[in-house]
């Protein structure tokens, strides 16, 4: 029985993916499968692939045309839902990332009857390596409404700066995720998508500080390019999800900080960007209805403060800018 499978989406990553591929097969736990999704790699990674393969049964291809990101996932999904009486974990991998080596054993040991376990990660490129700012130093173990807390960054856990929306530094028991697909209409925001989907279903958590995921900052790579027609995908997501009322007190509460958040930096975003001023204009106007919305929890100052601002001065700004031109 293999206790482990491992998601991995692979396009184009040939001069990346024998390192990924090497962290999984160097892991010090041998109990997992890989089900790799080629998405119509253009490259050699395909080619590389089927050369472990030959070597070990342990990671199954499926390949595709190019369809994304989202249907990569669903597609591996898919296949673990006829084998899921192989595995009890599940983990995602991209292909230009890395694990630590004791990262599976390391989990498996810890998450106990938890749900899902968290752990930390390290960013790199060629030159540097960088720790996020992670406010665990020991392991915790939180129940629904605390883990909400820790991932909507409410409470005591508001100034902490790991990314806790990443997919790939969580290690989920197969539960979690059965039956859920990931939205192939989403250019960005797909990760925090299917976190929301499948919250309802954490009843508890395992948070710990150990560094076993390595994120490699791509200048190409899809998260890193934010065109000026897709920036909006994550506060669609909070948009879709803010009136839930089966959601959790804890939930919704999240839900609403961040759909607020991000009205705000993405109106700041539009007015920040090179676009004319008609072009902004006609997206300001897509938010209009969102600043007179009637919100379940109190506002913070900050948000009381900036829904008063965008009230009152993105327009006015705008007008401005106009004005100068003439």
């Amino acid at each position: 029985m293999y206790q482990v499978a491992v998601v991995l989406l692979v396009y184009n990553s040939s001069p990346f993916l024998k390192e990924c591929l090497d962290s999984v097969f160097n892991q010090t736990y041998s109990n997992f499968v890989i089900y790799a999704v080629d998405d119509g790699s253009t490259d050699n990674s395909l080619e590389i692939l089927r050369d472990y393969e030959r070597k070990d049964s342990r990671i199954k291809i499926i390949s595709q045309s190019n369809q994304g990101v989202s249907a990569a996932r669903n597609t591996a999904l898919k296949a673990l839902a006829q084998q899921s009486e192989l595995f009890q974990y599940v983990v995602f991998l991209d292909s230009d990332d890395k694990l630590d080596k004791n990262c599976f054993a390391k989990c498996a040991s810890e998450i106990g009857g938890s749900d899902i376990l968290v752990y930390d990660f390290i960013s790199f490129d060629d030159q540097t390596q960088r720790s996020t700012r992670n406010s665990v130093v020991s392991k915790e173990v939180l129940d629904h409404s605390q883990f909400c807390e820790r991932y909507f960054h409410l409470n005591r856990w508001s100034k902490n700066n790991t990314s806790d929306f990443f997919l790939c530094n969580k290690f989920f028991t197969y539960p979690v995720l059965k039956g859920l697909r990931f939205d192939t209409s989403l250019k960005r925001a797909e990760d925090q998508d299917m976190m929301i989907k499948l919250l309802p279903r954490v009843k508890q958590a395992v948070l710990l500080p150990d560094k076993l995921y390595f994120y490699r900052v791509r200048q190409d790579s899809l998260s890193r390019t934010k065109a000026y027609d897709d920036f909006s995908d994550e506060f669609g997501v909070y948009r879709k999800y803010l009136s839930h009322a089966d959601f959790s007190a804890s939930m919704r509460q999240g839900i609403q900080t961040r759909f607020l958040q991000k009205l705000w930096s993405n109106l700041q975003s539009i007015f920040r960007s090179p676009l004319s001023v008609e072009q902004k204009y006609r997206l300001y106007k897509k938010y209009i209805s969102d600043f007179a919305l009637t919100f379940e929890f109190p506002l913070s100052k900050k948000e009381r403060k900036r829904l008063m601002l965008l009230r009152l001065g993105f327009g006015i700004n705008l007008l401005l800018a106009n004005l100068k031109k003439r």
